[in-house]
């Protein structure tokens, strides 16, 4: 049985197939779980592994990626297609972006507590906002400002309170929030509208790009961040709870890039935005119990303060996007372009 995400109907392949209007809903819900799973994970990784090579992580996730995908492949669970030059060309530049983010996070996560890290994400949130605004010619309603306007405000109350300022850890999840909008909304042009990708990328295949074109930057990262050859010694010397942690944190880096992914594909930047405000709420939650973080009033505050900006800028786009568009606020296209 071939598991096909896609909404596309195709009499040539068979298999199971979803209800297309359950497709984004399975979408967010599969993306929301998936980060929350790796965000834990690779907070895990520094703390309680003490495993200091996050690049190093990063190449066994690509190879991971591609082992699995290729056995599934072939045992006809999942499909995509081969790598072209003409797509991987256009697509490059967004694994580069693909790459810089998840390098730049693994090293934020190292430097910063989970729940400080909830609550910068939802920067990249603002960004994305006025980011996806503009690069659309649309406008940002009244209530998804204020909310964002809240997300700034209890991440300035949030640096201001805690105990563990680490200056290099916040300057590297300030570049990680800009470059996460980025790559979300760039990704989103290139796979809906570029012609060479638009009906060549599914999810799958997605998800097989960007891990097999990150090895070739990834590999000389850990040279040069010092990573190569110690971080192989130190795997060989580890007991057997590591190799089960290594083969999750595969499977984990897998399902976190096709589900983030497949939400893209399904969804828009802004909504994807939505989701990834509402997973904060468990995340922060989670992060708290499992890693003993110790808050002072101001900064439990400003968590909560985070977790109602990202609520209540959920249930403002959530409006917007209920509402009609109006000759204001609908994205004005150039003649034969397809809307997002």
């Amino acid at each position: 049985m071939k598991i096909n995400i896609e909404d596309q109907t195709s009499e040539k392949t068979a298999g199971f197939r979803l209800n297309p209007n359950l497709i984004p809903i399975l979408a967010c819900v599969g993306y929301a779980s998936a980060s929350i799973s790796m965000t834990l994970s690779n907070k895990a990784m520094f703390t309680y592994f003490r495993f200091d090579f996050p690049i190093t992580m990063l190449i066994w996730q690509s190879i991971f990626t591609i082992a699995l995908m290729w056995i599934l492949e072939k045992f006809n669970v999942i499909s995509y297609r081969e790598l072209k030059s003409e797509v991987a060309s256009v697509w490059l530049p967004v694994n580069i972006l693909f790459i810089v983010m998840l390098v730049s996070g693994a090293f934020a996560i190292k430097h910063l507590s989970v729940p400080m890290i909830t609550i910068f994400k939802n920067l990249s949130t603002v960004i994305t906002t006025y980011g996806d605004a503009y690069v659309t010619k649309s406008t940002v309603p009244t209530g998804v400002a204020f909310s964002c306007g809240l997300i700034v405000l209890s991440s300035v109350v949030a640096a201001s309170a805690d105990l563990s300022f680490d200056f290099i850890g916040y300057s590297i999840m300030a570049f990680n929030c800009v470059i996460t909008s980025a790559y979300l909304i760039y990704m989103k042009h290139v796979s809906s509208r570029n012609p060479n990708t638009k009906n060549y990328l599914d999810s799958w295949t997605m998800t097989y790009y960007n891990s097999a074109l990150s090895l070739p930057f990834l590999i000389p990262l850990s040279f040069l961040f010092n990573e190569f050859p110690d971080s192989f010694q130190e795997m060989s010397e580890r007991k057997w709870p590591f190799a089960v942690f290594m083969i999750w944190m595969g499977l984990a880096g897998l399902l976190m890039s096709a589900c983030s992914l497949w939400a893209m594909k399904k969804t828009n930047p802004s909504t994807y935005g939505i989701v990834g405000s509402l997973n904060k709420i468990p995340l922060a939650i989670l992060g708290v119990f499992f890693f003993h973080v110790t808050l002072t009033n101001v900064g439990t505050l400003s968590i909560l303060l985070g977790l109602a900006a990202g609520m209540l800028y959920s249930w403002a786009k959530t409006r917007q996007t209920a509402q009609p568009p109006t000759a204001q606020t609908e994205p004005t296209d150039k003649p034969g372009q397809e809307k997002v």
